[in-house]
This record gives structure tokens, C-alpha cells and sequence, in this order.
């Protein structure tokens, strides 16, 4: 693991010894951390995944019940199939190949002069959005940080050089694939399983119906 940056940037100051240009600024010392602590809020923290898998299931009932799309017109198999299409749950996959790197300079070390930029990795994704703010087990690397806007995951660092940029960068995004992969593990054991559970759904659904009609049939008068 990487030792954690300690590198001081600028927070804005008057105050220096060092050559600038005139649209320069120069900085007092400030932890990095504290500086992107805004940019880098914790993901996979607001509830566990099983959250999403109840809701899913709740939906399948909810459906049936409202005889949405007119379900009571189509055959068993034919409402399995339309309900495992809208409650089946659509992974998280970054897209690698699109990702973008911005580059943004800020000032400079105060310490040594040195130019100071922040680094800003915008990687588009796919999949439900919600699936950001759900933990994948017990466990959340607590290195799992970042913003999520407009189908993008953004990361950002500040650092003096792009080599020592995307070394941290790289770590991150490696921590987040980890843990996507570990939510993708779950998502398809109940995705897979999900089939059944309609199937369980829409026999008790149809027993109701059944029971519901004997109760309402009209009864013979003397």
C-alpha cells in the first residue's frame, strides 16, 4: 500500500519567498486530504446491498398486484420474463476506455515553489446509480471514495507531478473496481435467482385471484 500522501499544498496566502508570475498564487501549508476532502466523499457507505434486493422484490408483488401492463392477460411464463426485465438489477461497469484525465493548475507548494496542480479523472459508467451508495458486504475499503455525476465517476488529486498523480489515482480506481466486482458477485446471484421468485410470486398471486372469484360468484337464491 501506498504510504499516505504527506505532501503540504496552498491554501491562499500573501505570504512568500519564492519567484512568481503575476497570476501565480502562493499558499499557506494544508494537508491534500483536507483540501479534496469536498471532491472525495465515501461511496458503498448508505446501506447494504440486500437493501436493494428487498425493494426489488417488494416491486414484483407490487406489480402484480396493480395487474401492471395487464398482466392478468399473459400467460405464467410471459410475466416471468416481463418482470425479470424490470426487476432484475443492471450492474455497475466503468468504462475505462472513455475516461478522461483534466488538469488544472492551482498554485504552488509552499514549502518549495514547486508548481502545484489538481488532477481530475472523470470515468463514464453504466449500471443503476443508486448501486454507489450501496456497501457490498460487511466491509467498505474506506479508500472507496469519490463524486458521482452525470453517469461519471470523478476522482481527484493534488500533486506536483502527473507521474505521482496517477499512481494515486490508479490505486483509487483499483479500489473501486475491487469493490464493483464485489457487488457485481451479488447482484448476479440474485439476479439469477430472481426467475424463481417471480415464478413462486405469480403462483400465489393466481391462487388469490382464484379464491377471490369463489368468494364473489354469485350463489343461488330460493
Amino acid at each position: 500500500m501506498r504510504a499516505k500522501q504527506m505532501t503540504t499544498f496552498c491554501a491562499v496566502s500573501r505570504r512568500t519567498s519564492h519567484p512568481r508570475r503575476k497570476d501565480e498564487r502562493m499558499c499557506e501549508c494544508r494537508p491534500d486530504a483536507d483540501i479534496l476532502a469536498e471532491f472525495e466523499p465515501a461511496l458503498f457507505q448508505r446501506y447494504d446491498l440486500s437493501v436493494e434486493f428487498f425493494r426489488r422484490r417488494r416491486l414484483v408483488t407490487h406489480l402484480l398486484g396493480e395487474r401492471w401492463l395487464g398482466l392478468d392477460m399473459m400467460t405464467d411464463a410471459e410475466i416471468v420474463r416481463q418482470l425479470v426485465c424490470v426487476c432484475s438489477i443492471e450492474p455497475l461497469r466503468l468504462d475505462r476506455e472513455h475516461e478522461r484525465l483534466v488538469v488544472e493548475h492551482v498554485g504552488v507548494v509552499a514549502e518549495t515553489g514547486q508548481p502545484c496542480r489538481l488532477y481530475r479523472r472523470f470515468i463514464p459508467f453504466s449500471g443503476d446509480a443508486e448501486l454507489w451508495q450501496l456497501a457490498p458486504g460487511d466491509y467498505v475499503d474506506p479508500r472507496a471514495t469519490g463524486e458521482v455525476a452525470y453517469l461519471e465517476y470523478v476522482t481527484a488529486v493534488l500533486e506536483t507531478t502527473k507521474r505521482a498523480a496517477l499512481e494515486i489515482l490508479n490505486e483509487r480506481s483499483k479500489v473501486i473496481e475491487g469493490t464493483i466486482a464485489a457487488q457485481r458477485d451479488r447482484i448476479a446471484a440474485f439476479n439469477n435467482g430472481l426467475a424463481a421468485f417471480i415464478a413462486r410470486e405469480v403462483a400465489k398471486w393466481r391462487q388469490c385471484g382464484e379464491l377471490l372469484r369463489w368468494r364473489e360468484r354469485p350463489t343461488g337464491g330460493g
